[in-house]
């Protein structure tokens, strides 16, 4: 996600939050805090929780978020062990468990601690009314296996969410997960059309062909209000 695209076209459609409605706002694979300082702007009053588990990106979010009353925490989306780094690009990074020992690099620049996303809510005591954006570069893999975390995500104000193919988890399961909310949220997509300065969203009942991309699980009846 280009960081001047979330800002600029609010491609994860936060603008609609009215200040003071949110209390907390967990962004996970933050990278440099783009999305977080976009929110806080949005909504002061909001605790704003940043989780970037690639160090170069962390040290810059410190700086960036971090003086915007934001807090920055060094840590991945994972299954609760300490994840083994792997530098794949300038941009992408992948983090493996000891259980995917086989992708690791065979000099390992460093580890860094995980944690579910139940773990992450009891850690941060993260409760009342809450959005969550998730683009963990495959790191959301960890979301289908964490049965814990089907009423955070049942009972949050919106949850955006990057799916990465593959590495991610296939199709099908998130097609079955997506479904697991049918009755309390829309499952809505980006497309690639804007309305001036704003993305535009469509309803959508599963990810479809080219399914690598952006979804949100809107709140039904929720307008930010």
């Amino acid at each position: 996600m280009n960081s001047g695209y979330i800002w600029r076209y609010d491609q994860y459609d936060l603008r609609k939050f009215y200040p003071d409605k949110i209390d907390y706002f967990l962004d996970i694979g933050a990278c440099v805090g783009t999305a977080s300082v976009l929110f806080k702007s949005i909504c002061p009053r909001s605790t704003v929780i940043a989780i970037e588990p690639c160090l170069d990106n962390y040290e810059l979010m410190k700086v960036a978020a971090g003086s915007w009353d934001v807090q920055c925490h060094n840590m991945a989306l994972g299954n609760g062990e300490k994840l083994c780094f792997d530098r794949r690009s300038r941009t992408g990074n992948r983090f493996y468990t000891e259980a995917e020992k086989q992708w690791w690099p065979e000099e390992p620049e460093y580890f860094v601690e995980s944690k579910t996303l139940s773990q992450i809510f009891n850690l941060f005591k993260i409760s009342g009314r809450y959005v969550i954006k998730v683009d963990a570069e495959g790191g959301e893999r960890f979301i289908l296996t964490d049965n814990d975390c089907i009423e955070i995500v049942r009972n949050s104000a919106q949850f955006n969410i990057e799916i990465h193919r593959g590495f991610g988890g296939e199709r099908e399961l998130w097609r079955d997960w997506f479904a697991l909310f049918e009755k309390t949220h829309r499952l809505v997509s980006r497309t690639q059309e804007r309305d001036g300065a704003k993305s535009c969203f469509v309803d959508v009942d599963i990810p479809g062909p080219g399914w690598r991309g952006e979804y949100m699980l809107a709140r039904r009846g929720q307008d930010g209000k």
